[in-house]
């Protein structure tokens, strides 16, 4: 669940071209340099009050318990190439995955699966259930950690295609479901999950069309609306509120869309069109901040109605 306190922003921002950032700020303008070394980070989370910090790179997962002051390095896999990470409010509870053909290789067979879990704040990790040959690509969890999203896109190597994949854990792992077996040719590129677990939402490309799908009853069934053809793109992002109520998708290369009715509809919002990286939401929805490749971060303190330009050291922003 990609939410932010209400009164304070509490932010990580986290840049390809190697450094993390935090923001405790009202208004989100002033950012302070993390220790944590410089690397190629691709994902970031943290708890709900921001003590607890988890970031993936291309070469490592580290860890921080004190709001970015010190940074502990995790030895989770050897294998590279890290795509996303979740935490539970508490942060105790940490996802990460890893695409398959990173891992792949013809000396050393990947691991039976590329979702790692740990309980103990990243202390200790353990591979988790979906299919291995998947290039997965997003994560999300619950607050309590126990309700899990696994997205997988669609890639192929050395001439075998593999379609992405939704993969659904209602306890924290041990279990985990395809959502949508019988959807061929989908590439699921963003998930979000409500606190309690109950609503969800991906985003999917099918074909020349690309789909929102959610479920409000901890994906039992499901009901999508589709946008128009190449709305998103990798690296598209979606967040939720604390109940799941409000929406946001952040479509790379597009707008910035909102949903006030658990994804019912939609509406556009007057943003620019940068190349959207990821977005962040509060737990009652009203703020909004996306960060893009572009350098770009953009706020909003009404649910999305108006924006603005936040200060920010110009960089390469994958994560926030």
């Amino acid at each position: 669940m990609k939410t932010i306190q209400t009164q304070s922003w509490l932010l990580l921002a986290a840049m390809l071209a190697g450094f993390i950032l935090t923001n405790h700020s009202a208004n989100a303008q002033t950012w302070t340099l993390t220790s944590a070394p410089s690397n190629n980070w691709t994902s970031v989370a943290c708890s709900a009050d921001g003590s607890v910090i988890v970031a993936a790179s291309t070469n490592e997962i580290d860890v921080s318990t004190n709001a970015g002051a010190t940074w502990q390095y995790r030895n989770v896999y050897d294998y590279l190439g890290w795509t996303s990470v979740a935490a539970s409010s508490d942060g105790n509870h940490l996802v990460a995955a890893l695409p398959f053909y990173q891992a792949y290789s013809p000396y050393y067979p990947p691991p039976s699966n590329l979702v790692f879990l740990s309980t103990n704040t990243g202390r200790s990790w353990f591979a988790s259930g979906p299919p291995t040959n998947l290039y997965w690509y997003a994560v999300a969890a619950s607050s309590d950690g126990g309700k899990l999203l696994a997205a997988a896109i669609t890639w192929s190597n050395y001439n075998v295609y593999r379609s992405g994949s939704l993969f659904y854990s209602p306890d924290g792992g041990v279990l985990w479901s395809n959502c949508f077996p019988n959807l061929v040719s989908s590439s699921w590129t963003a998930a979000t999950i409500s606190s309690n677990g109950n609503v969800m939402a991906a985003v999917s490309s099918i074909g020349t069309n690309e789909y929102v799908f959610v479920s409000t009853n901890a994906a039992v069934s499901w009901f999508s609306n589709c946008f128009s053809t190449s709305l998103t793109q990798l690296q598209s992002s979606l967040a939720c509120s604390a109940d799941g109520s409000k929406l946001v998708l952040a479509a790379s290369g597009n707008s910035i869309y909102i949903s006030t009715n658990f994804g019912v509809n939609w509406s556009q919002t007057a943003t620019p069109r940068p190349l959207w990286s990821h977005v962040v939401c509060s737990a009652d929805g009203s703020r909004i901040i996306a960060v893009s490749n572009d350098g770009l971060v953009c706020g909003s303190v009404d649910g999305g109605a108006t924006w603005n330009s936040l200060t920010n050291p110009y960089q390469y922003w994958v994560g926030i």
